[in-house]
C-alpha cells in the first residue's frame, strides 16, 4: 500500500512563532500585547504594535538566535515520529528572503527535528498549494483554502484540510474547505488515525 503523504505548516503546528515573537516584542519595546491581539492582525502585526515600532516588528524575526530559541508546540516531536512510521511528512513552510531567517529556520528543525532533515523533507515555499499530498496541517486559513481549491482543480477528492487552532482561525471550521479544526497535537493525531 502506498504511504500517503501529510503536508505540516511550521509555525502554530510545529513552532511556537508568534508566542516567541511576541515576548520578544514585549520585552524589546516594553509592551503587554496578548497572543489574541498580537495574532488578530495576522499577516499585518504592524498594525497591532505600537506606533514607533510598526514594520520594524519583522526585523525581531531576522535577528540572529531569534529560531533557536522558540519552542515546540507541545506533543508535536511525538507526533511527527508517529506519524513518520506510518506516511511520508514534509514541513512546508513560507522561504524566508532573509538569509539569517532561512538559516534559522534550518538550524531550528536540525535541533528540534533532525529526521524532518535527514529525510530531506523540509520544503522552504511561499505558495503552498503547489505542493501535492494527501493531508495538509495549517494554521492558515487562507492556505487551507488555496490548497483545497489547487488540490481539486487538478481532480483530485480525496484529501483532507486541517486547521491547527490558533487566535486568528477560530471561525475555520464555518469554512467548506475546512475538514475540521483541531485544538492540539493530540486531536490531530486521533483525527488523522480515523481517516488515514
Amino acid at each position: 500500500m502506498e504511504k500517503k503523504i501529510i503536508l505540516l505548516d511550521s509555525d502554530q503546528v510545529l513552532a511556537e512563532f508568534t508566542r516567541h515573537w511576541l515576548e520578544v516584542y514585549n520585552e524589546r519595546y516594553d509592551d503587554n500585547l496578548t497572543e489574541e491581539e498580537f495574532a488578530s492582525e495576522f499577516g499585518g502585526v504592524q498594525n497591532v504594535v505600537k506606533p514607533e515600532v510598526g514594520d520594524k516588528v519583522y526585523d525581531l524575526t531576522k535577528e540572529p538566535g531569534f529560531f533557536q530559541a522558540i519552542e515546540v508546540v507541545e506533543g508535536a516531536v511525538e507526533g511527527v515520529k508517529q506519524l513518520q512510521d506510518k506516511a511520508d511528512v514534509y514541513v512546508v513552510s513560507a522561504y524566508a528572503v532573509d538569509p539569517e531567517t532561512a538559516k534559522g529556520k534550518v538550524e531550528w528543525y536540525a535541533d528540534k527535528f533532525p529526521s524532518i532533515l535527514e529525510n530531506e523533507s523540509l520544503i522552504l515555499c511561499k505558495p503552498k498549494y503547489l505542493i501535492y499530498g494527501d493531508v495538509l496541517v495549517d494554521d492558515s486559513v487562507e492556505n487551507l483554502e488555496k490548497w483545497s481549491e489547487f488540490m481539486l482543480g487538478k481532480g483530485y477528492e480525496d484529501f483532507h484540510s486541517i486547521c491547527f487552532a490558533a487566535p486568528h482561525n477560530v471561525d475555520a471550521e464555518k469554512e467548506d474547505f475546512v475538514d475540521v479544526r483541531v485544538e492540539n497535537w493530540e486531536e490531530l493525531m486521533e483525527y488523522l488515525d480515523a481517516v488515514l
